[in-house]
Protein backbone atom coordinates (compact mmCIF):
# COMPACT_ATOMS: atom_id res chain seq x y z
CA UNK A 1 0.00 0.00 0.00
CA UNK A 2 1.25 3.49 -0.86
CA UNK A 3 1.24 6.27 1.77
CA UNK A 4 2.28 9.88 2.06
CA UNK A 5 4.60 10.59 5.02
CA UNK A 6 1.69 11.97 7.06
CA UNK A 7 -0.49 8.95 6.30
CA UNK A 8 2.32 6.54 7.18
CA UNK A 9 3.00 8.26 10.53
CA UNK A 10 -0.71 8.21 11.35
CA UNK A 11 -0.93 4.48 10.56
CA UNK A 12 2.41 3.18 11.92
CA UNK A 13 3.86 5.89 14.18
CA UNK A 14 7.17 7.72 14.06
CA UNK A 15 9.64 5.03 13.01
CA UNK A 16 11.13 6.70 9.94
CA UNK A 17 14.60 8.26 10.16
CA UNK A 18 13.85 10.60 7.26
CA UNK A 19 11.29 13.35 6.88
CA UNK A 20 12.13 14.44 3.32
CA UNK A 21 10.14 11.72 1.58
CA UNK A 22 7.47 11.76 -1.10
CA UNK A 23 6.06 8.23 -0.84
CA UNK A 24 6.16 5.29 1.54
CA UNK A 25 5.21 1.84 0.30
CA UNK A 26 4.37 -0.95 2.74
CA UNK A 27 4.11 -4.53 1.51
CA UNK A 28 3.71 -7.30 4.10
CA UNK A 29 5.43 -5.19 6.81
CA UNK A 30 8.37 -4.34 4.53
CA UNK A 31 8.75 -0.59 4.06
CA UNK A 32 10.29 1.23 1.09
CA UNK A 33 10.74 5.00 1.34
CA UNK A 34 11.04 7.18 -1.77
CA UNK A 35 12.00 10.75 -2.55
CA UNK A 36 10.80 11.75 -6.01
CA UNK A 37 10.75 8.14 -7.25
CA UNK A 38 14.24 7.40 -5.86
CA UNK A 39 14.51 4.70 -3.17
CA UNK A 40 16.14 6.33 -0.12
CA UNK A 41 15.56 3.68 2.56
CA UNK A 42 14.01 0.28 3.21
CA UNK A 43 13.40 -1.90 6.23
CA UNK A 44 11.22 -4.62 7.74
CA UNK A 45 9.01 -3.73 10.69
CA UNK A 46 7.09 -5.67 13.31
CA UNK A 47 4.43 -4.89 15.87
CA UNK A 48 6.24 -5.07 19.22
CA UNK A 49 4.74 -4.10 22.60
CA UNK A 50 1.85 -2.39 20.87
CA UNK A 51 3.80 -0.27 18.37
CA UNK A 52 5.53 -0.74 15.05
CA UNK A 53 9.33 -0.90 15.23
CA UNK A 54 12.17 -1.75 12.90
CA UNK A 55 13.22 -5.38 12.99
CA UNK A 56 15.88 -6.72 10.65
CA UNK A 57 18.19 -4.76 8.35
CA UNK A 58 17.53 -1.06 7.73
CA UNK A 59 19.24 0.31 4.60
CA UNK A 60 19.48 3.97 3.60
CA UNK A 61 20.84 5.33 0.35
CA UNK A 62 22.19 8.59 -1.05
CA UNK A 63 20.21 9.98 -3.99
CA UNK A 64 22.73 8.44 -6.42
CA UNK A 65 21.81 5.00 -5.03
CA UNK A 66 25.03 4.43 -3.11
CA UNK A 67 24.80 3.16 0.46
CA UNK A 68 24.57 5.60 3.35
CA UNK A 69 23.59 3.39 6.32
CA UNK A 70 23.10 -0.27 7.08
CA UNK A 71 21.69 -0.93 10.54
CA UNK A 72 20.59 -4.20 12.14
CA UNK A 73 17.58 -4.04 14.45
CA UNK A 74 15.92 -6.43 16.83
CA UNK A 75 12.53 -5.28 18.15
CA UNK A 76 13.35 -1.62 17.51
CA UNK A 77 16.86 -1.64 19.02
CA UNK A 78 20.28 -1.82 17.39
CA UNK A 79 21.32 -5.46 17.69
CA UNK A 80 23.48 -8.01 15.94
CA UNK A 81 25.19 -11.15 17.27
CA UNK A 82 27.71 -11.88 14.49
CA UNK A 83 29.19 -8.54 13.43
CA UNK A 84 28.70 -4.77 13.53
CA UNK A 85 25.08 -3.65 13.87
CA UNK A 86 25.69 -0.14 12.50
CA UNK A 87 27.53 0.88 9.33
CA UNK A 88 27.75 4.37 7.85
CA UNK A 89 29.38 5.67 4.66
CA UNK A 90 30.28 9.19 3.48
CA UNK A 91 29.20 11.06 0.35
CA UNK A 92 32.63 10.10 -1.03
CA UNK A 93 31.59 6.43 -0.61
CA UNK A 94 34.23 5.71 2.02
CA UNK A 95 33.49 3.98 5.30
CA UNK A 96 32.70 6.48 8.07
CA UNK A 97 31.70 4.33 11.03
CA UNK A 98 30.93 0.83 12.25
CA UNK A 99 29.66 -0.10 15.69
CA UNK A 100 28.67 -3.26 17.54
CA UNK A 101 25.43 -3.32 19.52
CA UNK A 102 23.62 -5.88 21.62
CA UNK A 103 20.06 -5.16 22.78
CA UNK A 104 20.42 -1.45 21.96
CA UNK A 105 23.70 -0.95 23.85
CA UNK A 106 27.24 -0.64 22.53
CA UNK A 107 28.75 -4.01 23.36
CA UNK A 108 31.49 -6.32 22.20
CA UNK A 109 33.62 -8.81 24.12
CA UNK A 110 36.47 -9.48 21.67
CA UNK A 111 37.46 -6.11 20.21
CA UNK A 112 36.45 -2.48 19.75
CA UNK A 113 32.75 -1.59 19.67
CA UNK A 114 33.09 1.57 17.59
CA UNK A 115 35.48 2.56 14.84
CA UNK A 116 35.28 5.86 12.93
CA UNK A 117 37.41 7.00 9.99
CA UNK A 118 38.39 10.38 8.56
CA UNK A 119 37.48 11.05 4.91
CA UNK A 120 41.10 10.25 3.98
CA UNK A 121 40.62 6.69 5.31
CA UNK A 122 42.76 7.16 8.42
CA UNK A 123 41.45 6.17 11.81
CA UNK A 124 39.49 8.94 13.61
CA UNK A 125 38.23 7.10 16.72
CA UNK A 126 38.27 3.66 18.25
CA UNK A 127 36.26 2.78 21.37
CA UNK A 128 35.56 -0.21 23.59
CA UNK A 129 32.30 -0.76 25.47
CA UNK A 130 30.59 -3.47 27.47
CA UNK A 131 26.83 -3.32 28.07
CA UNK A 132 26.69 0.31 26.97
CA UNK A 133 29.49 1.53 29.23
CA UNK A 134 32.96 2.57 28.12
CA UNK A 135 35.11 -0.35 29.29
CA UNK A 136 38.42 -2.06 28.63
CA UNK A 137 40.73 -3.92 30.98
CA UNK A 138 43.88 -4.38 28.88
CA UNK A 139 44.41 -0.95 27.32
CA UNK A 140 42.79 2.39 26.48
CA UNK A 141 39.01 2.27 26.04
CA UNK A 142 38.90 5.32 23.74
CA UNK A 143 41.40 6.79 21.29
CA UNK A 144 40.96 9.83 19.03
CA UNK A 145 43.25 10.71 16.11
CA UNK A 146 44.02 13.73 13.93
CA UNK A 147 43.57 13.39 10.16
CA UNK A 148 47.31 12.71 9.82
CA UNK A 149 47.02 9.68 12.13
CA UNK A 150 48.62 11.35 15.18
CA UNK A 151 47.00 10.48 18.53
CA UNK A 152 44.92 13.34 19.97
CA UNK A 153 43.53 11.68 23.08
CA UNK A 154 43.34 8.34 24.79
CA UNK A 155 41.47 7.40 27.92
CA UNK A 156 41.19 4.34 30.13
CA UNK A 157 37.81 3.26 31.50
CA UNK A 158 36.48 0.41 33.62
CA UNK A 159 32.69 0.00 33.89
CA UNK A 160 32.09 3.51 32.53
CA UNK A 161 34.48 5.29 34.90
CA UNK A 162 37.86 6.79 34.11
CA UNK A 163 40.29 4.42 35.78
CA UNK A 164 43.91 3.36 35.51
CA UNK A 165 46.25 2.03 38.15
CA UNK A 166 49.59 2.11 36.28
CA UNK A 167 49.60 5.59 34.73
CA UNK A 168 47.39 8.46 33.63
CA UNK A 169 43.82 7.53 32.71
CA UNK A 170 43.58 10.47 30.31
CA UNK A 171 46.17 11.67 27.80
CA UNK A 172 45.40 14.64 25.53
CA UNK A 173 47.68 16.31 22.97
CA UNK A 174 46.22 19.66 21.93
CA UNK A 175 48.65 20.69 19.15
CA UNK A 176 51.70 19.95 21.27
CA UNK A 177 50.22 20.90 24.67
CA UNK A 178 50.01 17.58 26.51
CA UNK A 179 47.58 17.05 29.39
CA UNK A 180 47.78 14.02 31.68
CA UNK A 181 45.11 13.21 34.27
CA UNK A 182 45.02 10.38 36.80
CA UNK A 183 41.78 8.68 37.87
CA UNK A 184 40.93 5.81 40.17
CA UNK A 185 37.36 4.45 39.71
CA UNK A 186 36.17 7.83 38.39
CA UNK A 187 37.88 9.93 41.07
CA UNK A 188 40.58 12.32 39.89
CA UNK A 189 43.77 12.48 41.93
CA UNK A 190 47.26 13.93 41.74
CA UNK A 191 49.93 11.24 41.44
CA UNK A 192 52.78 10.98 43.92
CA UNK A 193 56.00 11.17 41.97
CA UNK A 194 59.17 9.77 43.53
CA UNK A 195 62.50 11.25 42.56
CA UNK A 196 65.42 8.87 42.76
CA UNK A 197 68.80 10.09 43.96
Amino acid sequence: MKYTLTEFIKEYGHILHRTNVSDVIVDDNYVKVYLNDTLVSEFPMVLYNGKYVMHGVYKAYFLDGSKMYKVYYKNGEYHREDGPAYYQWTYEKTKDRESYYKDGKLHREDGPTSTYWHNNGKLRFIGYNANGKRHRIDGPAAQYYYTDGKLVEESYYVDGELHREDGPALYRDDDGVVTLEWYYHGNKYEPTLTKRA
